[in-house]
């Protein structure tokens, strides 16, 4: 007779994923100047229960009207996707990079950031393959988070300006999060402004 070895389970939870350098009182709007910027660098933690898991990266921007040669709502995340390594801590370290005029002017753009190690495709161009991982409707293969860029132009920063304060208050209320599930809880693009 021989011993059956029990392996640990693998945690059902999805990855939980935040940025990095805002802490838990994360901006309505991050400001981002794209005169001085041809880029947007923003640090990601990952949270993930399953500590051998190499997980994928994925960002879409939505805005209310998008920069010439882009198309609205579609994924913009190359294929293959970035790789978030597993290094046996639960926490990880990631980056995202965002062109600089992928943000239209003067109006919020809301990015919208998931992270698996499940996904069933990689098919940038389309919208379909978004959020289908090979658990197909189980969402706890997926992490998703959700933040607004606000690119400044200069001389509009909304900080110093009623008018353009105004103005990123009513684009980002356009924008609120449509939660993906009936168990996701939906946030405000707004609050505190």
């Amino acid at each position: 007779m021989t011993d059956q070895i029990e392996l640990p389970t693998v945690p059902q939870s999805p990855p939980i994923v935040t940025l990095a350098d805002y802490g838990e009182d994360s901006p309505t709007v991050i400001y981002f100047n794209r005169d001085e910027n041809t880029e947007l660098i923003v640090d990601l933690n990952v949270r993930h229960e399953d500590r051998t898991a190499t997980l994928k990266l994925r960002w879409r921007i939505e805005s209310n009207s998008r920069p010439p040669g882009t198309q609205p709502n579609i994924p913009e995340y190359t294929c293959p996707e970035p790789e978030i390594f597993a290094d046996g801590d639960t926490m990880r370290d990631a980056q995202l990079k965002i062109q600089a005029d992928r943000f239209a002017r003067t109006t919020c753009n809301r990015v919208d950031v998931i992270v698996s190690g499940a996904f069933k495709t990689c098919r940038p161009d389309r919208d379909d393959g978004w959020d289908i991982t090979t658990q197909d409707d189980d969402d706890t293969a997926i992490g998703r988070l959700s933040f607004w860029v606000w690119a400044v132009e200069a001389g509009a920063d909304p900080t110093l300006q009623p008018e353009a304060a105004l103005a990123v208050t009513r684009s980002c209320r356009l924008l609120n999060y449509q939660a993906p599930s009936a168990t996701a809880t939906a946030t405000s693009a707004t609050p505190g402004m």
